[in-house]
C-alpha cells in the first residue's frame, strides 16, 4: 500500500483524540506528554502502513484509552507503551479477522488479554488472535 495513502487526515485529528484522552483519564493519574503524544501519532501512522490499514478520523486511540484505563493491571508509568503496543495490536487483529468482528469486541478482548496477562502487554505479542483465543480458553467469534 502507498504509504502516503495510509497518512490521510493523521496529525490534526490524533492530536485532538490525544488531548481528549487526557482531559478522560487525567483523573485516574493517566497522562500523556507531548512528547508522547507525537510519539503515538507516529506509531499509529506506521502500525496503519504495516497492517495495510487506511483509518480517517482520531482513530481507535480513544475507545483503546477508554477500555483500558481501568485495569487493575495498568501501570501509569506504561501509559502510552501500553496505548502504543495497544494500538498495534488491535491493527493486527482487526487485519486477522478481516474486519468481520466489531471494534469494540476486539477491544474487549484486548482488554481481558492485558489483564490476563497481568499487564505485560508486550507479552501478547507474536500471538495470533486466534492463538492468544485459544490458550486463555476463549470460545470463538461467530461472525455473522
Amino acid at each position: 500500500m502507498d504509504r502516503e495513502l495510509a497518512a490521510i487526515p493523521r496529525h490534526e485529528d490524533t492530536a485532538r483524540a490525544l488531548e481528549d484522552i487526557n482531559r478522560r483519564t487525567a483523573p485516574m493519574g493517566l497522562r500523556l506528554t507531548k512528547e508522547e503524544c507525537l510519539t503515538l501519532a507516529e506509531r499509529r501512522e506506521q502500525a496503519l502502513a504495516d497492517t495495510g490499514r487506511v483509518e480517517f478520523g482520531g482513530g481507535i486511540l480513544p475507545a483503546l484509552a477508554e477500555a483500558m484505563a481501568d485495569s487493575p493491571y495498568l501501570d501509569p508509568a506504561d501509559w502510552a507503551e501500553t496505548l502504543m503496543e495497544g494500538q498495534l495490536l488491535f491493527y493486527q487483529w482487526k487485519a486477522e479477522t478481516g474486519d468481520r468482528v466489531p471494534d469494540r469486541a476486539v477491544l474487549a478482548f484486548l482488554r481481558k488479554a492485558f489483564d490476563y496477562a497481568r499487564g505485560a502487554i508486550a507479552c501478547l505479542e507474536g500471538f495470533s488472535l486466534k492463538e492468544l483465543r485459544e490458550r486463555m480458553g476463549d470460545r470463538p467469534w461467530t461472525v455473522d
